[in-house]
């Protein structure tokens, strides 16, 4: 709109610009957008929008906040590049209120000529609604979520708005099909799981693509002291966090693999937690970075610990070794003690240098106690039955070594 002023300027002179401006010619208003001329002593020639400013000096204008606006126009237009953007509040002529608004001023002859947009608008432009976890889960989505807030926020220029989700497959179909949604957090082995079914259908979807690796998440499977081995809870209620969540998702894959049948039930952690103290339910699973604030809050009286989840070879695509130490959690796992499980990653072929990139690839790490049999991605592979008490303490020292080479 500024270069058709200037157009009319130049081919037909200042004055049929101005009466093109004042009358609202075709090209020269549209709703809220408008063009304004003034000279550089501050003299207002055309302004089509509000004609009572028209043939006025403005040059001691003040806008709402006190900024003497047509100054700060004359003086962008008079300073080298005589062009840029003003800030200020004004009224809006479609909404009737004052707004803020930023004017793009350039300079004409021994004019300048502006055109100013409210920005209003400009929010909901540069918003990016990012989709994460439940907050009843204890989930790192959402803390993850508000951290890239927290870094990536610049004013209206880009808004990062987190969003409460359920997580795992349900984040995935919301930034397909759910208004708003732009990004979303999800677990590696799920957008797997979901490429390749879409593969063996014959499909590809290229609606949504990948952006990065954030952070890794552990398996926290809960249960009393007397369940010493996952092949326990068999035929028994666990709780597998949120129906639709991450956690849900993946263990029922996890469980399938190790052919262990349970009774699922879901709920938030804090009242799994009760559950499992009582009796009520035999354990609770959640897949989240270590170390998560509910578990956190256990202690010995508690009478809970960490089982052991095995890492069979079926595991090895989507998952690597990891362990919750005491160090994670102090009051629930000994000074000393550590296990192992695998890890979610992407589907990278398993190369003879991919030991040597460690087990710090995002998405998901079981976790496990020293005691549970190392997997077979291990150089030491040892299935069956557990080590003999006395022997405990020594096997778990050769299975750390082992897998700090992986």
């Amino acid at each position: 709109m500024v270069r058709r002023v200037q157009q009319k300027f130049k081919k037909e002179g200042a004055e049929a610009a101005f009466n093109a401006i004042n009358s609202k010619a075709p090209g020269f208003a549209d709703r809220d957008l408008y063009p304004f001329v003034t000279e550089l002593t501050g003299l207002c020639v055309a302004n089509g929008v509000t004609p009572a400013v028209r043939g006025k000096n403005l040059l001691d204008l003040k806008d709402q906040d006190g900024k003497f606006m047509i100054q700060e126009f004359v003086r962008t237009a008079s300073t080298s590049p005589e062009h840029g953007w003003v800030d200020y509040r004004w009224l809006n002529p479609v909404t009737k209120t004052i707004e803020d608004k930023s004017a793009w001023i350039e300079r004409m002859g021994n004019y300048f000529v502006g055109v100013g947009v409210y920005k209003n608008e400009q929010p909901n432009e540069n918003t990016i609604g990012l989709i994460s976890g439940s907050p009843n889960s204890d989930d790192t989505y959402l803390q993850i979520a508000y951290d890239l807030a927290d870094v990536l926020n610049d004013g209206d220029n880009l808004r990062i708005l987190p969003i409460a989700g359920i997580g795992g497959p349900k984040n995935i179909r919301d930034v397909r099909y759910l208004r708003g949604i732009d990004i979303g957090l999800t677990q590696t082995n799920i957008l797997n799981n979901f490429r390749r079914s879409n593969e063996r259908m014959g499909q590809a979807d290229n609606k949504i693509v990948y952006i990065t690796r954030l952070f890794t998440e552990e398996v926290h499977l809960v249960a009393r002291n007397e369940i010493t081995s996952i092949e326990q809870l068999r035929g028994l209620k666990v709780n597998l966090d949120a129906k639709g969540s991450g956690t849900s998702y993946s263990m029922r894959d996890v469980l399938k693999i190790l052919g262990v049948e349970i009774q699922e039930v879901s709920m938030s952690q804090a009242e799994a937690f009760e559950k499992v103290k009582s009796g009520e339910i035999a354990a609770t699973v959640l897949i989240a970075g270590k170390p998560v604030r509910s578990m956190t809050k256990l202690n010995p009286a508690d009478r809970l610990h960490f089982v052991p989840v095995p890492y069979p070879a079926q595991l090895i695509a989507d998952y690597y070794p990891s362990s919750l130490t005491h160090d994670d959690y102090p009051d629930i796992v000994p000074a000393g003690i550590g296990g192992f499980n695998g890890s979610w990653t992407h589907s990278f072929p398993r190369s003879a240098n991919s030991r040597s990139r460690r087990a710090t690839r995002n998405g998901v790490r079981l976790a496990s106690l020293p005691n549970c049999r190392v997997g077979p991605g291990s150089r030491r592979r040892k299935h069956g039955l557990m080590p003999e008490p006395a022997k405990r303490h020594r096997q778990a020292r050769r299975n750390r070594q082992v897998y700090r080479r992986l």
